[in-house]
């Protein structure tokens, strides 16, 4: 594949389009050698912290705040003597250990999107793993015996859904249930997210990413992983458009021209050996969301990555038609091909 020397300026041609979300990465919360290290640490943070600040380029989405505890995450219902009320919480995986977080109600700014980021033994060939948060929801009632919970319980449900949607059109998941027999659901959009990258000496790392990668390419294997968190593979979202191998959502399969065949066998990735052009120059190359990687190589966002996104309810920047002569063929190489989850 084509490599590039440096990626701190991956949208020259976008320059003028205004970025929305900010995605925050948490590396001390879960202190790991991989980032604390002395020598390769700090260059590791910056390959992760770039992948992120390119993705927070190219996703113009706005994200409401959420405020910490009670007032964001508990929502209450009434109607004449009956109430509701939804208790929503949020939670992530340990990076470094693999252990459930859970039941947190954080303060989150508007536009903010938290990734907690760690390493740890990976098995066989895997490279890093990443994906979303996950969520909870309680509800409670009281009232008299006489009539129902129904319009306490969606007036809750309304509550909850405008506070924890964020104002926003990405599903990444729903969560509902009955209480004295009326229904109630809460629709979460993007919060937490968590990721991971394999630390057990049998991957050969490229940490700097102003240079062009000899080993596997850390920048690479965060931006795969940082858009599972956005919920490619992962959200409720993508799993809605997901047939077998065949997608059918209408940006992707405008982009790529069918969506027969473009999702890889397990369901979680687009179809291996997917090309589209890359965002920077056009240049074809495949896409950062198959689900392998070769070594010595650097792989950047490209239109198909985006049309996957928008498919999921993101807004994205406006991807200008490429001149034909930035739209050149690949050799091919012969090189390892390694997994990412």
């Amino acid at each position: 594949m084509t490599k590039k020397l440096l990626v701190t300026a991956l949208f020259p041609a976008l320059a003028t389009q205004v970025s929305a979300i900010n995605i925050m990465l948490d590396f001390d919360t879960h202190s790991s050698t991989f980032f604390d290290n002395a020598t390769t640490g700090a260059a590791a943070r910056a390959a992760v912290q770039q992948a992120a600040d390119d993705l927070s380029a190219a996703i113009t989405t706005k994200l409401n705040a959420i405020s910490a505890g009670d007032a964001g995450y508990k929502n209450t219902g009434t109607d004449q003597s009956k109430s509701v009320t939804l208790d929503s919480t949020i939670g992530y995986t340990n990076p470094n250990t693999g252990a459930t977080i859970s039941g947190l109600t954080p303060a989150l700014a508007q536009d903010e999107f938290k990734i907690y980021v760690g390493a740890r033994s990976l098995t066989g060939t895997t490279l890093g793993q990443g994906g979303p948060g996950f969520i909870g929801l309680g509800a409670g009632g009281s009232g008299s015996n006489t009539g129902t919970f129904a319009n306490a319980a969606a007036a809750a449900s309304a509550a909850s859904t405008a506070d924890m949607g964020r104002g926003s059109s990405i599903v990444a998941g729903t969560l509902s249930g009955t209480i004295g027999g009326a229904n109630y659901s809460t629709t979460f959009a993007p919060t937490l997210g968590n990721l991971w990258f394999d630390n057990d000496n049998s991957t050969t790392w490229h940490y700097n990413h102003n240079l062009v990668p000899t080993g596997t390419d850390l920048y690479s294997v965060a931006l795969h992983e940082i858009l599972h968190a956005l919920g490619i593979g992962t959200y409720d979202a993508w799993t809605n458009q997901v047939s077998g191998a065949n997608w059918s959502g209408a940006n992707a399969i405008a982009s790529h021209g069918t969506g027969t065949g473009l999702i890889d066998g397990p369901g979680a990735h687009i179809a291996e050996n997917t090309m589209s052009a890359r965002l920077s120059d056009g240049v074809m190359q495949e896409v950062v969301m198959d689900p392998d990687i070769q070594v010595n190589t650097r792989k950047e966002l490209t239109e198909l990555d985006l049309a996957f996104l928008r498919d999921l309810g993101w807004e994205t920047v406006t991807v200008p038609e490429p001149s034909s002569t930035l739209l050149l063929g690949l050799g091919s190489f012969a090189l390892l091909l390694r997994r990412q989850k």
